[in-house]
């Protein structure tokens, strides 16, 4: 704040305070944006490589993103919130700053996470709601214990993509802060949040105000969605795997072609491409993206349940899954994982924590890895490691194969091994 000239150590930054308005002349062809609801806000990319896709962000989902993340998180001008998220990404945009925005609180930005001066940092801005994104958290969790944690000021840590395993660590060490997930699809404005907590893993429940969802019955043979003797789509019934669909507000601002005449006569709805499961009380449970989805001879394995499962072992740190092309042209079902210092994974362990999954939906392999690659918002990279392939075990990073009909997992052999290499 201040309007008098200081120097902001950013090379190439302007100080937007020392702009005069009253001094800038617009260019002939600007027009003053009418500030509808549907009037194209930003542009965000998201994926990597060859999955790069390109959303577009209206003011609508910007506004209901920030005034949702404000009431789920009770912001008042009593918070402050510190966003190390970068603003490239939906969460930092559409959360932290919009979020603060909306609910009035301070709002404290770093260029960049440091663990190592993070707990200091937060008693320096006095932070009381702190955002991260996927696994950004876990240097916190895997650092020794410093004295600016304890009794610190934070009462929530807000984001998205945490792993299960990892959120549980987080409420145990830093408690009494809890952590608030949201799931919120940028395109189609679908806004799911965990207010209660009390189910590490969930995605919640609808946002009030943000769009209608709905799961729709999806079929993996075809990649379409069901229709039922009616021609309308199928919605998926509790407890069934199912598309989320938000139903559709806007007719301008985004690049998602609205599906109509869906569940009923002339409605429209968008696909997140995101299958979930609804429970008994009415939280959805994010299984994969179809585009993640492990394509293996016996069906569709979902990412989703295998990295939970493997979290929850006192041994993982972090657990990824995803497919290897195999030498018939399918995919096999591989997980990676870290392995917290001091621990080792045992095949008697693995073998129970994944047998609470159905048989189809485990992994073949389960194999250690020394790191798994993260991107510069700290989601999972795992194009790395399944163009790798599976590489024979080595002293130190062993690996386990499971049967097609076997449920014990045993130390992966030379002989296993050429079943996916030839």
């Amino acid at each position: 704040g201040g309007g008098g000239p200081r120097d902001l150590g950013v090379p190439l930054a302007t100080d937007m305070e020392q702009i005069n308005p009253d001094r800038v002349a617009l260019p002939r062809w600007y027009r003053a944006n009418p500030g509808r609801a549907g009037d194209l806000a930003f542009i965000v990319f998201t994926g990597s490589g060859d999955g790069i896709r390109m959303s577009r962000v209206t003011n609508g989902r910007w506004v209901t993103s920030a005034f949702g993340t404000a009431a789920a998180a009770a912001l008042t001008d009593a918070d402050t919130v510190y966003s190390v998220t970068p603003l490239y990404h939906p969460s930092g945009l559409m959360m932290s700053v919009g979020g603060a925005i909306a609910g009035g609180a301070r709002l404290a930005m770093a260029t960049r996470f440091e663990p190592d001066t993070y707990w200091q940092e937060v008693r320096r801005y006095g932070v009381t709601v702190a955002s991260y994104t996927w696994t950004m958290l876990h240097d916190l969790v895997a650092a020794p214990p410093q004295p600016g944690e304890r009794h610190h000021p934070v009462r929530l840590f807000i984001g998205s993509g945490m792993p299960r395993g990892l959120w549980q660590r987080v409420q145990r060490r830093f408690a009494p802060a809890r952590v608030l997930e949201f799931y919120a699809s940028s395109e189609t404005g679908a806004v799911l949040v965990n207010v209660s907590g009390a189910k590490p893993g969930a995605m919640g429940r609808p946002l009030p105000g943000s769009p209608e969802v709905a799961l729709a019955a999806y079929d993996f043979g075809s990649e379409q969605l069901v229709l039922g003797d009616d021609g309308f789509v199928v919605r998926s019934p509790q407890g069934e795997t199912g598309m989320l669909l938000a139903r559709s507000r806007e007719t301008t601002g985004t690049s998602t072609i609205a599906l109509r005449g869906v569940f009923a006569r002339d409605d429209a709805w968008l696909a997140t491409g995101d299958l979930f499961v609804r429970d008994a009380d009415g939280d959805y449970f994010r299984l994969d993206n179809v585009r993640e989805l492990i394509r293996t001879p016996a069906g569709p394995v979902f990412t989703g349940p295998i990295r939970s499962a493997l979290g929850d072992l006192p041994a993982v740190d972090i657990a990824v899954a995803y497919g290897v092309a195999d030498r018939r042209g399918s995919q096999v079902a591989v997980a990676a994982v870290t392995l917290r210092p001091d621990h080792e994974l045992e095949a008697s362990e693995l073998s129970a924590t994944l047998a609470g999954l159905p048989r189809p939906q485990r992994p073949t392999v389960v194999r250690v890895v020394a790191e798994i690659p993260v991107t510069t918002w700290y989601r999972p990279i795992t194009a790395t490691l399944s163009d790798a392939g599976v590489p024979a075990p080595t002293p130190g990073l062993p690996a386990f194969h499971r049967g097609p009909r076997a449920d014990a997992y045993k130390p992966l052999t030379a002989a296993n091994r050429k079943r996916f290499t030839g």
